[in-house]
């Protein structure tokens, strides 16, 4: 209870400009991190790598700029606590810009692991976006502002990987406009990645004249200078993380955000492998690739309603921590679904198909709601002078298990495929139900997030 009806409350009007310029910094980061995974494999065997190791080195380039996000979130997060959000950003966008350019350029393994490296290090944005985000709003439209960055990650994850997959090796794709000898034979990754690029200009672009400083330094300096004499110190970068790690609640939902992205790069991962196989292994239904680009494009259309339409008016009703707790419950049960279309296409293909999409209609709008509302989570856990620290230890972890998310849900679907032990849950349905294990493991965390966490932190002065 106590959640408002829009009866009771004039709502306040989103700043448009500002919101769409953090909906493009979500999106160039979206596009660029999916962008590459329809070209990897084709990628790496143009570096001249056999095909048995190309998931190896692919893993090894996709890896790469997570891992490099985890080792600089925190620190991007804890200077936008410091010196602001606007010049983060915009560093953030710069660079974006620079070094998905480079990658295009890529002509060896180690050239294409330091362009992805260097994109993730240079790049605070993800946290810094939502700690803005949570400054431009205000109780009555935060929900309405958080779903517009569940929508530009969600649009670029997939617009990202359908151009990708268009756009790569032009000189294949479009042999009369791109001949043997032109410039985009030579470099077959450029224009996607150019694209990508052209993209974040335009956020960078729009950023200088649009984002103004939200970082109220003055009330944070008093409150800093307060602690300070209370304690006798100037905080340190460590004292910060200290303090952020023994609260329960920045734990907990830091927690929540990550293994949710954990569990969802696994199972869109183990899916589009998976069902490529056909029936003889592992109970794959044969999709061709093109297959699941119309699969993933439904869930796009998915996603773009529950962000748009359901998300704010279902999370003004029952409250945030509801909203993720329920939705929690419908993924549990829908990730196990996988494995049952080998059975539905013994009777007919058009019933694996219908089941196919509506199943994954069902995950994305969970799913986009369930990363919505752990944003809001995040952020509610956090006083305002500690937002942009929390925002980035969040993204640091989840950064951390989003890299080794290929790794492991690779492996665990070739052991589950190689180790001979043909019956349930050790055969085909092994990741699945690894992953319906994990969001019940989100489940009981948030289970135990204080109430409050529905409501912003005010600011506390000792």
């Amino acid at each position: 209870g106590g959640h408002n009806t829009q009866m009771e409350v004039e709502r306040t009007p989103l700043p448009i400009g500002k919101v769409l310029v953090i909906v493009s910094c979500i999106a160039s980061e979206a596009f660029s991190i999916t962008m590459i995974f329809p070209f990897l494999a084709a990628m790496v065997m143009d570096f001249g790598y056999p095909p048995e190791d190309v998931g190896y080195y692919a893993g090894l380039i996709a890896g790469s700029f997570n891992f490099a996000q985890f080792i600089s979130s925190f620190f991007w997060g804890y200077i936008s606590d410091r010196l602001g959000r606007r010049p983060v950003l915009l560093i953030g966008l710069g660079c974006n810009f620079l070094f998905i350019t480079m990658f295009g350029f890529s002509t060896s393994l180690w050239y294409a692991c330091l362009a992805r490296a260097l994109n993730g290090l240079m790049n605070g944005n993800v946290g810094v976006a939502k700690t803005y985000l949570s400054e431009i709003t205000d109780q009555t439209n935060v929900a309405r502002g958080f779903s517009a960055i569940g929508l530009g990650w969600g649009v670029g994850s997939i617009v990202g990987p359908s151009l990708g997959g268009m756009l790569a090796k032009p000189s294949q794709q479009f042999p009369d406009i791109f001949p043997d000898d032109s410039f985009f034979h030579i470099y077959p990754y450029l224009i996607p990645c150019l694209f990508s690029a052209s993209v974040t200009l335009v956020g960078f672009i729009a950023g200088i004249f649009v984002l103004d400083e939200t970082l109220d330094k003055t009330k944070n300096k008093q409150n800093e200078s307060l602690m300070g004499e209370a304690t006798g110190y100037e905080e340190s970068i460590t004292d910060v993380l200290k303090e952020c790690l023994s609260d329960k609640d920045i734990v907990l939902s830091s927690f929540i955000y990550a293994i949710l992205a954990f569990n969802s790069i696994i199972y869109d991962e183990v899916f589009s492998v998976w069902s490529v196989y056909p029936a003889d292994i592992g109970g794959g239904i044969g999709l061709s690739p093109f297959d699941i680009g119309i699969i993933f494009a439904v869930a796009g259309v998915s996603l773009i309603v529950s962000q748009l339409f359901v998300y704010p008016a279902f999370s003004d009703r029952v409250g945030i921590l509801m909203a993720h707790k329920s939705m929690c419950v419908i993924t549990i049960v829908i990730v196990l679904c996988p494995p049952l279309l080998f059975y539905l296409k013994l009777i007919s293909v058009s019933l694996m198909w219908v089941f196919a999409v509506l199943m994954t209609m069902i995950r994305a709008f969970t799913v986009s709601i369930l990363f919505t509302s752990s944003f809001q989570l995040v952020n509610n856990s956090a006083v305002p002078a500690r937002k942009g620290a929390v925002n980035g230890i969040a993204q640091s972890i989840c950064s951390f298990l989003r890299s080794a998310g290929p790794v492991v849900g690779g492996s665990l679907l070739a052991w589950s495929l190689d180790n001979g032990l043909d019956f349930f849950p050790f055969n085909q349905w092994f990741v699945f139900v690894i992953v319906s294990i994990l969001l019940g493991l989100q489940l009981i965390l948030a289970i135990n997030l204080n109430p409050s966490i529905d409501y912003e932190k005010v600011e506390t002065v000792i």
